[in-house]
């Protein structure tokens, strides 16, 4: 299965976030689960990602065989974008844990929710790790040349 159009990845993405938060909200409501509930929404992010690395496409690219593993995205500016997306979103998060009290902004803290340190602290990483392969991704996606926008449809 592949999906080229881009209301199509929208709707995959918007379903997949729904699903989790929905499941994870259900999940944290039970005490007991709670911590199990914000891991598995820290394991599953990357999952989405892997999943929508290998399905997307763009019409340019040839849809019968698999992507490269090192390609992210169809195009350079997308994975620059998401990478630069990924990377404002940790900084943001790194910057409400160390203010957030002083400017009311603590009800979003990570660090007193379940899990603590350790779930911001791989969740952090992971997004990193993300953000990194986007921007490798785009960098050799520039250096190789990416199919032109408008090309023929391959496969």
């Amino acid at each position: 299965m592949r999906i080229v159009r881009n209301g199509y990845k929208f709707l995959f993405l918007f379903a997949a976030f729904v699903v989790l938060g929905i499941g994870t909200t259900l999940l944290g409501e039970v005490p007991s689960l709670a911590v199990a509930a914000v891991w598995i929404g820290v394991a599953v992010t990357p999952l989405v990602v892997v999943i929508a690395t290998r399905v997307f496409r763009v019409p340019e690219e040839d849809i019968v065989s698999p992507r490269p593993l090192w390609r992210m995205t169809g195009r350079p500016t997308a994975g620059f974008v998401l990478g630069s997306v990924l990377a404002l979103n940790i900084i943001a998060t790194v910057w409400i844990e160390i203010y957030g009290r002083t400017i009311g902004a603590s009800d979003y803290s990570t660090i007193d929710g379940p899990g603590g340190l350790p779930v911001l602290i791989v969740d952090l990483l992971v997004s990193a790790v993300i953000a990194v392969l986007y921007f490798r991704s785009s960098i050799r996606l520039n250096r190789e040349g990416s199919p032109a926008a408008g090309a023929a449809p391959v496969g």
